[in-house]
């Protein structure tokens, strides 16, 4: 569902994803809520499944792979990836070349 995030425009807005699945934010978000989940849950595995993604198949700086996934700056980006995955972006990123 939340594979619409475009590359330099940020992450969609719950309104945004709601008009597109045309249902009114509430019914979106109550549904979500009806599977245990939420909208900035999605968007937060989303962005982190792409960020993985691009650190191990790309040679992208953090900051640009942070504003490509609509984070505001590189730390929110690698707070953010550290808080989901247990481990730092350059860590992974390091990880994942050794590992091939």
């Amino acid at each position: 569902m939340l594979n619409i995030l475009v590359p330099e425009k940020g992450a969609p807005t719950q309104d945004t994803i709601a008009r597109e699945l045309a249902l009114s934010t509430r019914t979106l978000t109550r549904r979500l809520a009806e599977e245990g989940s939420s909208f900035g849950g999605l968007l937060e595995q989303v962005r982190i499944e792409r960020a993985e993604r691009l650190l191990l198949g790309t040679a992208l700086p953090l900051s640009r792979i942070a504003s490509k996934l609509g984070y505001r700056d590189p730390s929110s980006f690698s707070r953010a990836f550290k808080r989901v995955t247990g481990v730092a972006p350059s860590a992974r990123r390091e990880a994942g070349r050794s590992s091939t």
